[in-house]
């Protein structure tokens, strides 16, 4: 009797592992880069200050300089998160006195309407917001120099 209640306890607990790894998986698996390679991605290369620490203890994913020499507070944000991205990139402005930015990321071609999404609410608010895009593409074949499109 003991010995059958230990296989049944070992064999419930594989199969919870099993489920676990594949839930994981299947997480893992809705991006097929995660943020945090977006934001190396396009940080390093700028010379930029990834994870800078805010009073609050939030986190800018990155501090760097513009070609124009404009000091940015960049948020990172997958296409479907772009009014996260908006407001958290707001207020990183405000509490560092820097140009807000946000970097969007396009996995998929219907995503290009998630900047327009961006890009309309940035206008009609008057927000002095610098937005660029990068794709999956982008870290499967790095251009040279710093990778990333800025948009207008």
């Amino acid at each position: 009797m003991m010995v059958r209640n230990y296989l049944l306890l070992l064999l419930t607990l594989s199969v919870a592992i099993v489920l676990s790894l594949a839930v994981f998986g299947r997480a893992r698996a809705a991006h097929e880069y995660l943020e945090e390679d977006y934001q190396a991605a396009f940080c390093a290369p700028r010379g930029g200050d990834m994870e800078y620490l805010l009073d609050d203890r939030s986190r800018v994913d990155c501090l760097f300089a513009d070609v124009d020499g404009a000091r940015i507070a960049l948020e990172v944000d997958f296409g479907k998160k772009r009014d996260e991205g908006l407001g958290q990139a707001m207020r990183y402005g405000a509490d560092t006195g820097l140009t807000p930015g946000v970097l969007l990321i396009l996995e998929h071609p219907g995503d290009a309407k998630y900047l327009g999404q961006l890009q309309r609410a940035a206008r009609y608010w008057g927000l002095p917001l610098r937005v660029w895009t990068m794709t999956p593409d982008d870290l499967r074949n790095p251009p040279q120099g710093a990778p990333g499109v800025r948009h207008e």
